[in-house]
C-alpha cells in the first residue's frame, strides 16, 4: 500500500487482513478515487476525528462520563460521538460489570 502514501496519505496502518489509510479530510475523496481507479476495492470508507491529545479520566469520573457519552449517542440528531479520553483498562472493565 505504498500507493496510498505516494498519493498523499498521511499514514498507513496494517492489521492482519486489512489496511487503514489516514488522510487529511480535504484529500479523502481524491485519494479514495485514485485507489479505486487503480482497481483496488475499499471495504469501508469513513471520515473520523482522531485526537491529537488525550485527557486522563479519574476513576471516580468514569461512570459519569460513560453515561454522558451514552446519552449523546442516543440523541437522534447525533450521527457519531467522538472523545479524546484515556481511561485505565481495569477501571473500564470494572464499569462493564
Amino acid at each position: 500500500m505504498d500507493l496510498a502514501l505516494a498519493l498523499g496519505a498521511d499514514d498507513l496502518s496494517i492489521e492482519e487482513d486489512r489496511y487503514e489509510i489516514y488522510t487529511p479530510a480535504e484529500d479523502f475523496a481524491r485519494i479514495q478515487e485514485e485507489i479505486e481507479t487503480r482497481g483496488l476495492s475499499l471495504d469501508a470508507k469513513e471520515l473520523a476525528m482522531i485526537p491529537q491529545t488525550s485527557v486522563a479520566v479519574p476513576g471516580d469520573r468514569v461512570s459519569q462520563l460513560l453515561r454522558l457519552l451514552e446519552a449523546l449517542e442516543d440523541q437522534d440528531d447525533a450521527q457519531k460521538v467522538w472523545a479524546n479520553m484515556q481511561i485505565d483498562e481495569q477501571v473500564l472493565a470494572a464499569q462493564s460489570h
